[in-house]
């Protein structure tokens, strides 16, 4: 891996920092974050596992219900119930990882970090 700076990829603080494995895309990064970015990704993704059961829960029960109804109105319902829940968890998980930018990441008050292979 190459050398990645000493502060958080999030938000750039360089105390209490931790190595934790990241994926960026394919790979499987250990990058450094404090605890509380941390903390605010694991919990981001816990919660966007939560809404994705609680959206597929309300597609699947309006689209029951309208089979049993013979009426669209709870497909819709479950729809607009499901997906505006699915996509705010995905822009809360989308807002708590680190800013990629090509071939790296941004880390605040570092600036852009290449994370490739080194071919020397």
């Amino acid at each position: 891996m190459p050398d990645v700076p000493l502060a958080c990829m999030r938000c750039g603080t360089p105390y209490g920092l931790a190595r934790h494995a990241y994926r960026l895309g394919a790979r499987q990064l250990d990058l450094p974050f404090c605890p509380a970015c941390w903390r605010r990704y694991v919990t981001a993704r816990q919660i966007f596992a939560v809404a994705a059961a609680v959206a597929a829960l309300a597609v699947a029960g309006g689209a029951v219900v309208t089979v049993m109804t013979r009426s669209y109105l709870p497909a819709a319902v479950g729809a607009l119930v499901g997906l505006p829940t699915l996509a705010a968890a995905y822009f809360h998980l989308r807002a708590s990882r680190p800013r990629r930018v090509p071939g790296g990441i941004d880390v605040p008050g570092i600036g852009h970090v290449e994370i490739g292979d080194s071919k020397e």
